[in-house]
């Protein structure tokens, strides 16, 4: 049995702003070590 795998896939256009959101929000959420200007960069 293959071990757990994630796909990586190009991103739609329409698709980029909820994905960043998801993106910020998880960044927020679990990486307190982080500072605005960084996310900013990203």
């Amino acid at each position: 049995m293959r071990e757990n795998t994630m796909a990586i896939e190009d991103v739609f256009l329409e698709n980029y702003a909820a994905l960043m959101a998801v993106w910020e929000n998880s960044v927020r959420a679990t990486h307190d070590f982080i500072t605005e200007e960084d996310i900013a960069f990203f």
